[in-house]
């Protein structure tokens, strides 16, 4: 079949044509590098409806199957195959968008088929189509003429038919209540039909429409079917790939119609949404396990503290007689330097009254420091149990703003988890070290004093348990202890020698314990 339009204007730099279709428009009437400058520009319309769909898409592109991107490819080739024939109307290529028509159609055919399959239903459908069109391209690429141009339309068309009433029977079967998906695909409908019209009228009755003013910058197989075309074939792509995600597929998506028809992915944006509020709720139930041991471990840290306070105390305790007996050895050893005259009664009331009071004194050093540590550690102890609190309060109103579908099966592992992890808020244990000599502890030796220096029913200082006696109380203890030593060095200067009389005076008024005693009568 012969070229319908005449080439007119000059020769331009492609040369004459040699493709075996030559369309209404005017040859190099804008430019000597465009033969049909319009049609050239509008053949991108049709590579652009190929590829926006990819990159509309293309954040979930997870979803989409190889069979619907090598569609839309195929498209947007047959656009550029479509630009480099009107641009050139060289055979060579003419044979660039035919070609790429023909396996389109195809790729077309197989979606179609395997529309409403998951997995491929026709196992010989894929080798098929791949014959015929290895077929319909040599039978077009390797003629000229009016052979090549009724063997290209004769492939491409019975292609087409097939592919028009498969896509009647998707339309057909679709339920109304899919509203979206049938005006989408009622707009591909029409614009392949004002596109297949335009497409004729521009064929057949070019010389008619020449005679319209500028027909050659507004010509229908430009503006017309390169534009229609491309609609129609863009949203009817878009309405089968909808209706596989929604339907076979049970993807949660919509359609949307403005400004272009999309897909909109729902599922993406619960999925966000799901995981933002599972990573909190994870971060939540990790630092409530967390705390949790921390306040266990502050709270156990806490007691051995009070506990080991028993054990420091022992040792002052210790350290106390080991200081006693060092009096007790300078006592002997003043005795032995006074010769066989032998010490004055005054002289031993004195020194046992020095060693009282520097005790008097160490004792209410120690209950003044033993009482300030135990409000530290009582304060202490009150900050850990409110920090808990709060915590748990702070944690709990989170989580309950978490969809608790997100936490199922989670908390046994959170538990073993937390009870695993190794770094935590450590509670420092106050340091009860200093002038702790006052204190007596029950499991000390038999050189301790403590029993004989306070009465039976005396709450035990070393106790973790007992509380620290107020300051004035110890005050008037020492006090009224003083005075007693004081009376008993006034008794002293009358006994005179009787250092007998001394040792019964300070085992009756339990100032020196049993040990202590035996060491002062070795000395007498």
């Amino acid at each position: 079949m012969a070229a319908v339009a005449t080439m007119k204007g000059f020769e331009g730099y492609w040369g004459p044509p040699t493709a075996t279709m030559d369309w209404c428009e005017g040859n190099y009437l804008v430019t000597p590098y465009a033969a049909e400058f319009f049609n050239s520009l509008t053949s991108m319309f049709i590579a652009v409806a190929g590829i926006l769909p990819l990159l509309i898409h293309f954040r979930r592109r997870d979803c989409m199957e190889w069979r619907f991107i090598i569609a839309f490819l195929s498209v947007t080739i047959v656009g550029l195959g479509s630009v480099a024939f009107h641009g050139t109307l060289l055979f060579e290529h003419q044979r660039w968008d035919q070609v790429p028509m023909l396996w389109t159609v195809a790729m077309i055919l197989y979606v179609l088929f395997e529309q409403k399959h998951v997995q491929p239903a026709y196992r010989v459908l894929p080798v098929a189509l791949f014959v015929y069109a290895v077929v319909a391209t040599l039978a077009t690429s390797k003629r000229s003429g009016d052979m090549q141009w009724f063997s290209f339309h004769g492939f491409f068309g019975l292609a087409t038919f097939l592919a028009v009433c498969k896509v009647t029977l998707f339309y057909r079967s679709l339920p109304k209540d899919m509203t979206e998906l049938r005006k989408v695909m009622s707009y591909g409908f029409i614009a392949l039909g004002v596109a297949i019209t335009v497409w004729l009228m521009d064929l057949k009755l070019c010389n008619q429409l020449h005679m319209l003013p500028a027909y050659d910058y507004w010509n229908f197989h430009a503006w017309g079917w390169h534009l229609m075309v491309s609609c129609g074939l863009y949203n009817i792509l878009i309405g089968i790939w909808y209706h596989r995600l929604k339907v076979v597929l049970e993807k949660d998506v919509s359609l949307c119609l403005s400004p272009l028809p999309h897909i909109a992915f729902e599922e993406r944006t619960r999925t966000m949404e799901r995981s933002q509020a599972l990573s909190r709720a994870l971060t939540e139930e990790f630092e409530r396990s967390i705390v949790a041991q921390a306040v266990a471990e502050a709270r156990t840290e806490a007691r051995s503290a009070v506990a080991a306070e028993g054990h420091r105390a022992s040792d002052a305790v210790q350290q106390a007689v080991r200081q006693l007996s060092q009096d007790l050895e300078a006592l002997r050893k003043g005795l032995a330097q006074r010769g066989p005259e032998g010490p004055s009664g005054v002289d031993v009331a004195k020194l046992a009254e020095k060693i009282c009071e520097e005790k008097i004194e160490k004792l209410a050093i120690s209950e003044h420091t033993m009482k300030t540590q135990a409000e530290a550690l009582e304060l202490l102890q009150n900050k850990v149990q409110l920090w808990e609190e709060s915590l748990r309060t702070k944690l709990q109103a989170l989580i309950n703003k978490v969809d608790s579908k997100c936490l199922e099966g989670f908390a046994p592992f959170l538990s073993e988890l937390g009870s695993a992890l190794g770094n935590k808020p450590k509670v420092l244990s106050v340091d009860r070290t200093q002038d702790s000599s006052w204190c007596n502890h029950s499991n000390s030796s038999g050189n301790s004093d403590s029993q004989s220096a306070r009465s039976p029913q005396a709450p035990s200082r070393c106790d973790p348990k007992s509380k620290v006696v107020a300051p004035q109380v110890q005050r008037q203890s020492s006090a009224s202890r003083l005075e007693e030593s004081q009376q008993i060095a006034l008794q002293l200067t009358k006994h005179g020698g009787d250092f007998v009389g001394v040792i019964k005076e300070f085992e009756s008024k339990r100032f020196v314990s049993a040990p202590d005693i035996s060491e002062m009568r070795k000395v007498v």
